[in-house]
């Protein structure tokens, strides 16, 4: 890495789990072996739902001359949408005239920001994703940014006291008959899920 031992953002939760309306702080991590002229370090903080799928429209008829046939085709187009629930952008270091670089050794800047209470849990799935990320970006002079990059995971917010059914017991049966050749008998399994 040359000058940098380290680039890295850390969050003071070791899990990175979240709830929409809570804090999320932590450091920027930039260990530098010598000093390092910089303009600026921003943070930013960002939070998308992707989602991306096919949809089949009504089949057409065509006249295939190859076969002599009448044949049918489904028209298939894609489809894809996001949505964006945070997109922040935080300076955390300025070059003035006073300092222009960053000094040696390790250099720790602490962030915090609140995730939006509208936002909706992490997810990952076959035609979509809602993912949560932070990006610490240090432009130098005359160089390419140095990136580097954390996701963080949003929890659902939900209360079990306000769900009607969620006092009531659970309970499911199951019953299988066994055997191929010479024994035979059936197997019945009941759980019950105690509510308190």
């Amino acid at each position: 890495m040359g000058k940098f031992k380290e680039f890295s953002i850390n969050f003071d939760s070791n899990e990175g789990l979240y709830l929409p309306g809570q804090y999320v702080r932590g450091q920027v991590k930039l260990d530098l072996e010598y000093e390092v002229k910089a303009k600026s370090l921003v943070l930013i903080v960002y939070g998308k739902a992707y989602n991306n799928w096919q949809c089949r429209e009504h089949s057409k008829k065509f006249y295939d001359s190859m076969s002599r046939t009448w044949k049918t085709k489904a028209e298939i187009y894609p489809v894809e949408l996001d949505e964006t629930y945070i997109d922040r952008k935080f300076v955390l270091w300025n070059s003035s005239r006073d300092e222009e670089s960053i000094s040696s050794g390790v250099n720790n800047f602490n962030f915090d920001f609140i995730i939006p209470s509208n936002c909706p849990p992490s997810f990952e799935g076959k035609y979509g994703s809602i993912r949560y990320y932070c990006k610490a970006e240090l432009e130098r002079p005359s160089k390419s940014e140095k990136k580097a990059t954390a996701s963080f995971t949003v929890l659902s917010n939900l209360d079990l006291n306000s769900t009607f059914d969620a006092s009531r017991p659970v309970s499911m049966e199951k019953s299988s008959n066994l055997g191929l050749f010479f024994r035979q008998g059936s197997v019945f399994l009941k759980v019950p899920l105690l509510s308190k």
